[in-house]
């Protein structure tokens, strides 16, 4: 059942406030999963890119590469040393892109951009049974999928 209501939206938010990132994993076709502290996980498609002090720092095509550092990029290893000790503290979703930022204090985000008209940006699944995912016709749909 779909359930597009401004409290779904506000308890998704709630469920990640304070959360910090636990592990993540890269998938197959590119996609990644960032597993966070208390139980929530967010599957990603599409571009995501971690931005520290007004610059992109990271982001999910660096994978492997090597820009002239000692070795190649690994992601998975980048994003936990960036964002695992650090809590949620904000979240913004855009309603026409879903879009989805997730803040990390005052000068960290992890951003994550839906990058196709076509298919979803992003999924999340909370620990209470709420679902939510990224329509590329904009905004996020929201779901339970066990009795709340």
């Amino acid at each position: 059942m779909n359930i597009n209501t401004w409290d779904e939206g506000r308890t998704f938010a709630n469920s990640l406030i304070g959360a910090r990132l636990k592990s993540a994993e890269r998938l197959e076709h590119g996609y990644y999963a960032f597993m966070f502290s208390n139980g929530a996980a967010l599957v990603v498609p599409s571009l995501w890119r971690i931005i520290s002090d007004g610059q992109i720092v990271l982001c999910r095509d660096d994978y492997g590469h090597q820009y002239g550092l000692p070795a190649k990029i690994d992601c998975i290893a980048e994003v936990i040393k960036r964002l695992g000790e650090k809590a949620i503290t904000a979240i913004t979703i855009q309603p026409d892109t879903s879009d989805l930022i997730l803040r990390f204090g005052n000068d960290l985000r992890l951003e994550i951009i839906s990058d196709s008209s076509g298919y979803e940006g992003w999924r999340f699944s909370g620990v209470d049974g709420l679902q939510a995912v990224a329509l590329p016709s904009g905004g996020p749909s929201y779901w339970y999928d066990k009795p709340k």
